[in-house]
């Protein structure tokens, strides 16, 4: 997990991280964002599905927002209005 500002960090499928000497390529699972006081969130599933989910308007359910390739480096830094707070790679 790591902690970004929306304009510091280019947000990508496969996020490289430095480990000593060695690069390693995690892949994208997840972005937390905030805006408003409140956290909504886009998370993707194996098959490269992005699922959007806020507890205050979608309950228990996500909504299916498309696939990962159907994004930009861009893109992915807002959402309906908010900043990204957190990526989650694994």
């Amino acid at each position: 997990m790591v902690t970004i500002g929306a304009s510091m960090i280019g947000i990508s499928g496969h996020m490289p991280f430095k480990d000593g000497e060695t690069l390693i390529h995690m892949k994208l699972r997840g972005i937390v964002y905030y805006g408003d006081f409140h956290f909504t969130s886009c998370i993707i599933d194996s098959n490269k599905n992005v699922w959007f989910h806020d507890g205050m308007v979608t309950g228990q359910t996500s909504s299916n927002e498309g696939k990962l390739c159907e994004y930009t480096t861009d893109s992915m830094k807002t959402c309906k209005g908010k900043n990204a707070a957190v990526v989650i790679c694994e």
